[in-house]
């Protein structure tokens, strides 16, 4: 993608920070490191765009693995629409800038061909567990959660597909996975507020639980009138019924 096409591209609103990152040329391919390459990760990066990670564990296959202490991820060809953005990989690397003071993995190079072809993001690999994994009588885990979720909701931070598969706790922390699917302010606050508790509601499958985070997190923030609860319920019961596959039925959360 040239210059040209990324400066006058739809992510304005999400790239403020100015860090574009530095070019990198290789081996027929483009790119735009945002950190050192150590010099057996940049002789690699060939071999891992064209799909050969050898030695590279699977995180969320296809498209996702880990290699050595690093995350190769793929990104699919743009659309027709998408060829007069940036790369999608160059985008979700510029977004981790953009979303701190909210932690996610540091992007370290994005890769891609040319135009309309697929990009590659390559970023450091942050040992934890995701939400998913974590139970809620985990006590500091919990009692940490509700906090960075009001982190992501005070702030400008509003994921448009987050679930307990995006949220991964260090130990220490919280951090916020697949940052590309932050939005923007043109989409409706509201909507994605609602259906972020609703997704997170239909994962978990604990009423109880989410309900608690719910008021923990909003209320403080004065944004449960913004989201309301049984807004938030009834997104979660359409994404259930539209859904091809069964999921754990949540708890009344009395």
């Amino acid at each position: 993608m040239n210059e040209a096409a990324s400066a006058g591209s739809a992510d304005e609103e999400l790239d403020r920070t100015g860090i574009t990152g530095r070019r990198w040329n290789g081996a027929g391919l483009s790119g735009r490191a945002f950190g050192p390459l150590p010099p057996e990760v940049e002789a690699a990066l060939p071999r891992w765009f064209a799909g050969d990670l050898s030695g590279g564990v699977a995180l969320k296959p296809p498209d996702v693995h880990r290699v050595g202490e690093l995350v190769v991820k793929r990104f699919a060809a743009p659309t027709v629409f998408g060829l007069v953005r940036a790369p999608r990989a160059v985008r979700s690397a510029r977004r981790h800038f953009w979303c701190l003071p909210t932690p996610s993995p540091r992007p370290l190079i994005a890769l891609w061909r040319g135009p309309g072809s697929p990009s590659v993001l390559v970023r450091e690999f942050v040992a934890g567990r995701l939400l998913a994994d974590v139970p809620a009588g985990e006590t500091e885990a919990e009692r940490a959660l509700a906090p960075f979720l009001r982190q992501l909701v005070s702030g400008r931070v509003l994921h448009g597909d987050l679930h307990p598969r995006n949220l991964l706790w260090t130990g220490e922390r919280w951090l916020l996975l697949d940052v590309d699917g932050v939005r923007h302010g043109l989409h409706s606050r509201r909507r994605l507020l609602v259906d972020m508790w609703a997704r997170l509601l239909l994962h978990l499958g604990d009423g109880s639980r989410v309900h608690a985070l719910y008021r923990a997190c909003m209320e403080p923030l004065g944004e449960t009138a913004r989201a309301p609860w049984t807004e938030v319920e009834r997104a979660a019961a359409r994404m259930r019924a539209n859904r091809s596959h069964a999921l754990p039925r949540p708890e009344p959360s009395g």
